[in-house]
């Protein structure tokens, strides 16, 4: 039984460190899109 507690605690331990990545992974392509957007924006302007 014992056993089988480490095993899902590690389970979730590995899916809460892939859902982080995935969530700095998706901020950092938002990010990066609005600096893109506003970039082109700021060089229509001049």
């Amino acid at each position: 039984f014992d056993k089988l507690k480490h095993i899902s605690e590690k389970a979730i331990d590995d899916a809460t460190v892939l859902t982080t990545s995935q969530a700095i992974l998706t901020n950092f392509y938002l990010a990066l899109t609005i600096i893109l957007l506003v970039t082109s924006a700021y060089f229509h302007l001049i």
